[in-house]
């Protein structure tokens, strides 16, 4: 019995050997060739495909097959699962494709997605909305000097030539950056290239100096907004809202600059004001508790873990104690400093889930845990004014000295880390606002390297001011107003569209199924991310960050393959604060004041560690520190009096950047561009009432209530 052509092929690719098949001067030339790349749900099937006199269908994407330019087609989500049957033939006409023409995209797959798990590939097919596009064509590939063949995935039907996947695989095979050998998505692109390289080149394939037409990206799949386990993504997925509150704070001009002039009541006499003062936990818990028994809700308990800051070198854990009943900023000088040689400090905040267990065994196992019980030395030391140097006031500080535990080279390979081991956790010192004396105006924790080989200066790790005028200025319900009204704007601002994407130092955590999801996510509610039209994409999974490497849809230099990184999209992202914000929000006002008294706090302090013959602490984030101080007080000195508060803070904020935490931070140690360093500041705010079940930062005086951190540097 004959058999057709197509079993003849079809038999060829099983036995694993190939055939070129010349239909007609019409159609394409196949070579059946099968490349393998490890699945969960069966084996990817890749067939080697060459196209003969091509002009219209060319280029290649990764993980998506061709997609109609239709824009007005919205599909639901599906799932294309691995075909378990052998190597078919596609014949497609070699002349130029009449977009417009539906019976050329019929049936044709809108879009299928690459999902990188750490065990498996599967494939994601999603139909979304086809933007239009500003540019009608756009320039692909350069035209072509060698033959180009493709090799084609048998689940999705992508389509990759060996243009992008030598480029690809060249381009990680030369980058310096780290990532898993083991990747799903590595192996795959490493099953390609031998599937392109099983037999030799056919003496008829795409002719030189053809060139291809543009190909649109992958775009990721549609999640459903309604997923309890993602609230955090939730927040912010009205993006006309962001833009309006963007438009908002950056056009807003009918400010009053005479809403901060509280400010200048700090130095106003020689002593402390009475908000200087800390804050009574053990009140504020009574308190709560006894709104609980009105209600006949369980009482609360302090939360001693959740959102904790670990200090492992010096084997520290200071809790976040976030209350509204009582705002407060804690300064910090962790980077390396190039001014007196001491190196950065890892650091990093206590997951949630690792804080319940955590308190779980201390609860069970009845374990004490370590009171903080370093040294401490009472200083009062005249602090000059921020703003005016002529006024100066007597301030109460407790500098404690806590001595290095292990050395900073033993927490290496702990970045990203946000769950940790619990005897390791509950053998830390533990600093708290119960451990700041009632009549202390301002705590220091300074660490000392006494394990380092050469003696540093010490390290800044802590500089807390007890109190703000806010605590007593405004009411309970205002300062929850501001917390709200605050996340609110400011998510906006953020990062890109409330995300950071690209705070690659370790502190977004570490890759994860969880990470994979909300990248997807993130890449669908963000989709200029990745170029609008491009060649080839693939994803890799490194320890704590993504690989996107693609090419380039027009290469203007010799550069045609570009790789970046991208960490795991966390809630929130840097952004510069508008000085409408000054105006509109006292506790932000309140914070950069605080920066700029912290800095002449520790001028004092170095003053009176020269006279005691003992090295300063944080001269390099107070070289720079100082020169933006001096420029505000200029500033300060030219202005209107009713003014002049406002325009003296607008100054000193220019010079800082600002971030949003709304997560947990990973073990991590900071670092600053070109070399400027700064005093970190931060200050944490509950919402109320909470936002699901999330607890954003963590780090709440009790329950879990959402917390969010804001910084400046």
């Amino acid at each position: 019995m004959a058999r057709s052509r197509r079993d003849i092929l079809r038999s060829g690719i099983e036995s694993g050997q190939s055939e070129i098949v010349q239909e007609s001067a019409e159609e394409l030339l196949f070579v059946g060739a099968r490349g393998e790349a490890p699945g969960n749900y069966g084996t990817v099937q890749y067939e080697r495909i060459l196209r003969e006199n091509s002009t219209g269908v060319g280029g290649c994407g990764w993980g998506r097959s061709d997609r109609s330019f239709s824009s007005k087609r919205s599909f639901p989500t599906k799932r294309s699962y691995p075909s378990k049957q052998p190597s078919t033939i596609v014949k497609t006409k070699r002349d130029t494709i009449d977009r417009d023409d539906p019976s050329i995209h019929k049936g044709f797959v809108a879009n299928d997605r690459l999902v990188v798990s750490a065990h498996f590939v599967e494939t994601h097919t999603t139909y979304i909305n086809q933007q239009p596009s500003a540019r009608k064509v756009l320039a692909g590939t350069p035209p072509r000097t060698t033959d180009v063949t493709y090799v084609k995935c048998q689940n999705c039907s992508s389509k990759v030539c060996n243009f992008c996947v030598s480029g690809l695989t060249q381009l990680l095979a030369t980058s310096n950056k780290e990532f898993q050998q083991d990747d799903p998505s590595f192996l795959a692109l490493k099953s390609m290239a031998e599937a392109l390289n099983t037999i030799d080149d056919p003496q008829q394939s795409i002719p030189s100096c053809t060139k291809s037409t543009f190909v649109t990206p992958p775009r990721a799949p549609e999640f459903s907004k309604e997923d309890p386990s993602d609230t955090d993504f939730v927040l912010i997925s009205n993006e006309s809202a962001n833009k309006k509150c963007r438009r908002f704070l950056n056009n807003r001009k009918d400010y009053d600059p005479s809403t901060v002039n509280f400010l200048s009541a700090y130095f106003q006499d020689d002593a402390p004001p009475a908000s200087m003062k800390p804050a009574n936990t053990s009140e504020i818990v009574g308190l709560l508790n006894k709104s609980c028994k009105k209600s006949r809700r369980p009482k609360y308990t302090m939360n001693n873990f959740q959102g904790a800051l670990v200090f492992p070198p010096f084997g520290l854990l200071v809790k976040g104690d976030a209350a509204n009943h009582h705002f407060s900023c804690d300064h910090m000088a962790l980077a390396e400093s190039s001014e007196d040689s001491t190196k950065a400090i890892m650091h990093g905040v206590i997951s949630d889930t690792n804080a319940k267990t955590i308190q779980d065994y201390v609860d069970v196992e009845k374990k004490i845990l370590r009171s903080f019980t370093s040294d401490k030395v009472r200083i009062v030391l005249k602090v000059t004014s921020p703003e005016d140097v002529k006024k100066t006031m007597n301030v109460i500080v407790d500098v404690f000295f806590i001595k290095q535990v292990k050395k900073c080279s033993e927490f290496q390979n702990w970045k990203g880390d946000t769950d940790f081991d619990t005897n390791f956790i509950t053998d830390l010192q533990i600093f708290g606002q119960s451990d700041i004396a009632a009549d202390c105006n301002v705590t220091i924790i300074l660490g000392e390297f006494t394990l380092e080989d050469e003696a540093k200066a010490p390290k800044l790790i802590l500089l807390r001011p007890s109190g703000m005028l806010c605590n007593v200025v405004f009411t309970k319900q205002q300062r929850d107003s501001f917390a709200a009204n605050i996340y609110n704007h400011v998510r906006s601002l953020a990062g890109r569209r409330g995300f950071e994407i690209r705070r690659t130092c370790g502190s977004s955590g570490k890759v994860s199924h969880e990470t994979d999801k909300d990248l997807l996510r993130f890449l669908c509610h963000h989709e200029a991310v990745l170029p609008r039209f491009a060649h080839g994409c693939v994803i890799i999974r490194a320890g704590d960050r993504y690989l996107f490497c693609y090419a380039k849809a027009t290469p203007a230099s010799e550069k045609k393959f570009v790789l970046w990184s991208y960490c795991p999209p966390k809630p929130g992202g840097a952004f510069d604060m508008p000085d409408s914000c000054i105006s509109m929000f006292p506790p932000i006002a309140k914070m950069i004041y605080l920066k700029a008294f912290s800095v002449s706090v520790i001028v004092s302090l170095n003053n009176y560690f020269q006279e005691c013959n003992k090295p300063s602490v944080a001269t390099g984030p107070l070289k720079f520190e100082l020169v933006s101080l001096e420029s505000a007080r200029k500033v300060f000195n030219n202005s209107h009096p009713e003014e002049a508060m406002y325009s003296f803070l607008c100054c000193f904020n220019s010079f800082n950047h600002y971030s949003m935490v709304a997560y947990p931070v990973g073990m991590h140690c900071d670092h600053f561009r070109h070399g400027k360093e700064s005093l970190e500041n931060k200050m944490l705010f509950c919402l109320k009432p909470n936002v699901g079940s999330a607890v954003g930062r963590g780090g709440c005086l009790v329950d879990s209530s959402y917390v969010y951190c804001l910084l400046d540097w």
